[in-house]
């Protein structure tokens, strides 16, 4: 029986992809060998088969490529507390005062 880590990083699971598929394991075969280390819900077969092409076509890092005008924000800055107030209320506000001109426009 596999033991299933608790704490991986996103590149670890590239990195077991990448050898598994040096290897000439199939994307379904990698899904599972995947999924029984890393857990049900670590990477999709879908995603693993683009990984595979990427890697085959001859890349070889494994981190994620930097994105113009892409920005994440994690649950704890979220869900956190401004002035007794949390951030998703706060966003919802200014989204609502941000998007009432979008209506007006014609394309």
């Amino acid at each position: 029986m596999v033991r299933q880590l608790e704490t991986y990083s996103s590149v670890e699971v590239r990195g077991t992809v990448r050898f598994l598929s040096t290897k000439h394991f199939t994307s379904t075969e990698i899904h599972s060998e995947v999924s029984a280390v890393y857990g049900p819900h670590v990477m999709s077969r879908p995603v693993i088969v683009k990984w595979c092409q990427h890697f085959e076509d001859g890349r070889t890092d494994l981190t994620d490529a930097e994105r113009q005008g892409r920005i994440t924000v994690s649950k704890h800055i979220r869900y956190g507390a401004l002035d007794g107030r949390h951030y998703s209320q706060q966003w919802q506000s200014e989204r609502r005062t941000h998007c009432t001109g979008f209506g007006s426009i014609r394309l």
